[in-house]
């Protein structure tokens, strides 16, 4: 049997590594460097929340369909939506997946389980008139600006945050280029590995660490602001370019 699985696989499989401890490996190791730090900190919620609590205990090699899908059924029971169920079936997937590639089980059982359906769209419009109520308000505070730019431009919230004059050309096209967002990042422990007693330097949080250090993947570009807010580059293409109109752009002047 083991012959056989080295002529499958390349070398025997694991059979000894838990669902938890593989996924400690796997956030650390797989995952940290190469994900920015806010899905890092979606998945690391997912993983302590909901996987381990259920199938944490379980060794991966011996993980069924029907395991996965308990993970599921914790989450409904517990009253949360269908999209919460449908990201711990991804995070369960690709945690299998990535235990498929390295050793620790055969094949990804999640595969073979049915995902969560996704949950219908509730997401309204906003009435012309409202929207014209709301930009004549805004027109009389000190930030109706940015509320003019969020309705009439449609930036993201921590694109508009996160908006720098840099990016703003008023002269020549009529367009704001979209290069940051404002994001929390959070910071870990750089005092050295973590034992049984805590860490070396005895605290608990990354962020009261006398050696603390970001919690970011490899070649993360951010610009530090202030306690753990920084900008950072957006989500979808940098440089997008957002069009300003002339209302827009006079009261943006």
């Amino acid at each position: 049997a083991v012959l056989d699985e080295v002529a499958e696989h390349g070398a025997p499989l694991d059979k000894t590594t838990t669902v938890s401890a593989w996924a400690e490996t796997w956030l650390d190791t797989i995952k940290k460097p190469h994900v920015d730090p806010k899905t890092y900190s979606g998945y690391s919620s997912t993983v302590n929340k909901w996987i381990s609590p259920t199938i944490g205990h379980l060794r991966v090699s011996a993980v069924k369909p029907s395991d996965v899908s308990s993970v599921s059924r914790a989450i409904t029971a517990a009253g949360k939506s269908s999209t919460t169920a449908r990201h711990a079936y991804r995070v369960v997937s690709m945690l299998l997946e990535d235990a498929r590639k390295e050793g620790p089980c055969a094949r990804n059982v999640a595969l073979d389980v049915t995902a969560p359906k996704k949950a219908a769209a509730t997401r309204e419009s906003i009435e012309a008139g409202d929207a014209s109520r709301m930009l004549e308000i805004a027109a009389e505070t000190d930030l109706g600006s940015l509320w003019c730019f969020k309705l009439l431009g449609g930036p993201r919230q921590t694109e508009l945050l996160g908006a720098t004059l840099d990016g703003l050309d008023l002269d020549n096209h009529m367009i704001y280029r979209v290069n940051w967002s404002l994001e929390e990042v959070p910071k870990e422990h750089g005092c050295g590995a973590r034992t049984v007693d805590g860490w070396p330097c005895r605290k608990r949080q990354g962020a009261s660490c006398s050696d603390w250090r970001w919690r970011i993947p490899d070649g993360f570009e951010m610009i530090h602001l202030t306690g753990r807010w920084c900008l950072t580059r957006p989500k979808s293409l940098t440089g997008r370019a957002v069009p300003i109109i002339p209302q827009l752009a006079e009261m943006m002047k």
